[in-house]
Parts: C-alpha cells; structure tokens; sequence
C-alpha cells in the first residue's frame, strides 16, 4: 500500500476492484480546507478516463503487471482466443481490449500482453507486420493518388499504385502505413 501522495503518472494501482494507470495526478489545496489529490485514471478494462479525489494521507494498492508472450488464435464469442507461448495453455482476451488492433492479427501472430493473474488487461502488436493484399479497391483513391487495399486480415490502408493482389506488404501496425511490398 502506498498513500494518494506518492502517486505518479504511469503507475498501476486498484481502486474499488477495478484497476486503473494513472494518467495525470495533482495536488490541490483550497484556502485551509484540506488538500487532496486530483486524479486523472485510465481503466484498463475499458477505454474510458475517470477522474478521482483521494484524501492525501488515504491508502492505495499499487499493482504490478506482468507481461507474457501471447499468439492470435481465433475470435471467441465477445473476444478473442489466444495461446500463451510459455504456459502452453489458451487465454481468452475481451474484445475491449483488443480494440481495433484485430485489423492486423491473423492466426500465428505474436503479441505482448500485460496481465495480472488471469486477466489481460492490453496487448501490443510487433511495430511491423508483413500481410497479403486480399483485394485492391481501385475505385477508391487515397488523397496522395494511391489506391486502397484491404489486406487478409480486413484492415484497409492506402498503397502504391503497384501494390496488387496477393502481394505481401509491410505494415507499420503503430502508424497503419504501408512501408514496403516484400
């Protein structure tokens, strides 16, 4: 336990049996009535900010996530399966927290992801991915006169005018910009 004064940005904590990271904290003190912390806290179960008071003597549980190698399986009712590479054993991750990154996983793809216990809390794609053009839209124009290209996995992104179906393409997963065809 760590008190409300000694928050940082960055730092992990549980409030209420929800987890949260601490997106901005300030101390704020009004006259002579008591100060307090303003909290500016990102749940990890959903992408939503909330904002919090605590008292700056009040007590708060910091968490420590851990991370683990994880491989894209197969989407499963409201989320996704996934294969921990190290335990062997399938995780089931809520489609909150995949978010639109699902446009770039496909069966076999890497992924770290940050947990505690049981619960994956979010997942990081590798910054370059190489995946097939499944179809070219020319009738779609990007504004810098390339065209657009929907890849195997349904992401849609704007290429060369080169680029045709069934080329491999890098992907920068972080920016979702063609880079090269492989």
């Amino acid at each position: 336990m760590i008190l409300a004064s000694q928050l940082s940005s960055g730092m992990v904590i549980r409030l209420n049996n929800k987890i949260y990271q601490v997106e901005s904290v300030s101390k704020v003190a009004i006259g002579r009535a008591k100060a307090f912390m303003q909290l500016v806290l990102k749940d990890l179960q959903n992408p939503e900010e909330v904002e919090k008071k605590l008292k700056v003597d009040q007590e708060v549980q910091e968490v420590e996530l851990t991370t683990a190698e994880i491989e894209f399986l197969y989407p499963q009712d409201r989320g996704y399966s996934f294969l921990d590479i190290n335990a062997l054993e399938q995780v089931y991750v809520d489609r909150a927290v995949v978010g639109n990154k699902i446009n770039y996983l496909k069966e076999g793809v890497p992924v770290t992801a940050s947990c505690h216990g049981a619960e994956v809390y979010a997942i990081e794609l590798p910054q370059f991915l190489e995946l097939m053009v499944g179809q070219v839209d020319n009738k779609a124009k990007a504004p810098s006169g390339e065209h657009i290209v929907i890849l195997e996995t349904g992401a849609k992104m704007s290429a060369p005018l080169f680029v045709e179906e069934g080329d491999v393409v890098k992907v920068d997963t972080r920016t979702e910009e063609f880079i090269q065809r492989v």
